[in-house]
């Protein structure tokens, strides 16, 4: 019997409370600067200057909270990465993923799988909120990800006899 590990958690405890946080700090940020543009709007010419930027500050917006939408809890152990959601955990085989990549400077990992699941065939996790300050210990931990990746694709599936094969 091979005892089973305890799940490693790879992205930060403090992701619900971050995206709450980030989302009302951009909310109060750009109803600030589309209330400066169109309070301090002169003339016509202002005014069509004042809606082009306040446009443009609400698509950053937009694009911001589509982007922590798509983050997600990951933990991960010898033969899965757990995707905890709002309302269940989805099980990953590690064999199935593809890549693992870091995606911005503020530590946010891309995971790009070989058949989609349930999230479709690539999801991010966030490993610190601290991120560009304790780089080095959260890089170590996505190294131990990638070797528990490749001992997973190694290791050889042992099926059983009449198992049937799809």
């Amino acid at each position: 019997m091979v005892k089973k590990t305890k799940p490693i958690r790879l992205s930060s405890r403090w992701l619900g409370e971050w995206r709450q946080a980030t989302v009302v700090i951009y909310t109060v940020l750009v109803v600030a600067i589309v209330w400066s543009f169109l309070a301090h709007a002169d003339g016509p010419g202002d005014w069509v200057l004042g809606l082009c930027q306040s446009a443009l500050y609400i698509y950053f917006y937009v694009v911001a909270f589509r982007a922590s939408g798509k983050l997600v809890r990951a933990a991960f152990d010898d033969e899965f990465l757990y995707v905890q959601r709002k309302d269940h955990e989805l099980l990953i085989p590690l064999e199935n993923i593809k890549d693992v990549e870091i995606k911005s400077l503020g530590g946010t990992y891309e995971v790009k799988l070989y058949s989609p699941e349930q999230l479709g065939d690539t999801f991010y996790f966030k490993v610190s909120l601290l991120y560009p300050l304790n780089h080095r210990s959260k890089e170590a931990l996505v190294d131990r990800f990638w070797s528990a990746i490749e001992k997973a694709k190694r290791k050889k599936q042992d099926f059983q006899r009449n198992a049937l094969m799809s």
